[in-house]
């Protein structure tokens, strides 16, 4: 295993805003990178800032930035054409705001706002649909499809096809295939729906009247339940689920989900393929696949609790189709410790890592140093 320090970062680079990088979002071609900060909590801090950077595999370069005053930026989402950034933002008065910007001539153009709710819990996600057609978010424990072809007669926005609303807060959104949705909940439930099904059964009631859907149990396709809670959930591109929950992360695999045909699919412990336990004092703070499903990041920490941060990647290798296995302490390839880390990913190329950190700074590591 690998342990490093922020001395062996290859890259370093610092943005504006108070605090620390909230979020990170990245080109599907890594070209260019997006960063997301906190906002100001008193009058005088720094402006939470939402900054454009390009990459070169060598040097970040600033091409633009966003100020949000009193904003945290806690969701970026490219579009699969690198032309678009989905982000979704909150204030000091847990306000949510979620935007979409074009990237024009390497500067960022405010398209249009999507949605605005003010929510108890300050959560809020936001991606692009694989046909970059619809918007899927959950604030706090709503769920929600939006239209980008459609728009609102009233107020202009991106049109609600359909909503659900789930018992506790939603946590992540992921996507299994372009038309499978997993969202998951604090209270330790993955929720399921497909798309496919939900767009059908709009095209009957607009038949009748032009109005949303409001999803229901029922329009669940499939279901996991995690006892201990979840903090994160993340699918990799060959069909694997990882949960992150209070004592382990879970390898599941979804190939019963994907081969279901209209049945409902309960996944349960048979469908754990690793578990590799822990013991935390605070939180997951992100959670990541490499490109090749083969490896796993995770980060946990934060300096304001006092305990510092860390990333960890795991190797899945020994992970099989239809055979458990326990991953342990052995299995970590990677770990890198600091006071402030508020997310980590796995680079497109899958052999580089990038973390945001408290301290308004975005760091490089190369696993092959």
């Amino acid at each position: 295993m690998k342990k490093l320090t922020e001395k062996e970062a290859i890259m370093e680079f610092y943005v504006g805003g108070f605090w620390g990088v909230t979020a990170l979002g990245f080109s599907p071609d890594g070209k260019k990178i997006a960063a997301g900060t906190c906002g100001a909590v008193l009058v005088g801090d720094p402006d939470g800032e939402l900054a454009l950077l390009s990459f070169n595999g060598k040097n970040f370069r600033y091409l633009d930035y966003i100020i949000y005053r009193t904003d945290t930026v806690l969701n970026i989402d490219f579009s699969r054409d690198g032309k678009k950034i989905l982000v979704g933002t909150i204030d000091n008065h847990n306000l949510t705001n979620i935007s979409i910007y074009n990237i024009e001539n390497e500067k960022l153009k405010k398209a249009r706002w999507v949605f605005l709710k003010k929510v108890e819990n300050g959560i809020v996600i936001a991606k692009f649909s694989y046909d970059q057609e619809r918007v899927i978010a959950a604030v706090g424990s709503n769920f929600y499809i939006f239209s980008l072809k459609e728009t609102d007669p009233y107020f202009g926005e991106p049109k609600i096809l359909a909503k659900f609303e789930a018992d506790s807060s939603i946590v992540s959104i992921n996507f299994l295939n372009d038309k499978k949705i997993g969202i998951a909940t604090i209270r330790g439930k993955i929720l399921f729906f497909d798309l496919l099904s939900i767009e059908e059964k709009l095209e009957k009631i607009r038949k009748i009247r032009e109005r949303e859907i409001e999803l229901k149990e029922d329009d669940v396709i499939g279901v996991f339940h995690e006892k201990s809670g979840i903090y994160l959930t993340s699918i990799s591109l060959d069909g694997k689920l990882a949960v992150a929950g209070g004592k382990s992360i879970k390898i599941l695999s979804l190939k019963s989900l994907q081969k279901a045909r209209g049945e409902f699919i309960e996944l349960d412990e048979k469908d754990v393929l690793g578990e590799f336990k822990y013991k935390l004092r605070v939180g997951i703070s992100d959670l990541n696949f490499a490109p090749g499903g083969k490896k796993l990041i995770f980060s946990s920490g934060c300096e304001l609790s006092s305990f510092g941060g860390w990333v960890k990647i795991i190797s899945l290798e020994k992970i099989r189709e239809g055979k458990f296995c326990e991953l342990t302490a052995e299995d970590i390839i990677f770990e890198y410790t600091n006071g402030g880390i508020l997310c980590a990913k796995f680079l497109p190329d899958g052999e580089r890592i990038i973390t945001g950190e408290t301290g308004r700074v975005i760091r490089v590591f190369d696993l092959n140093q």
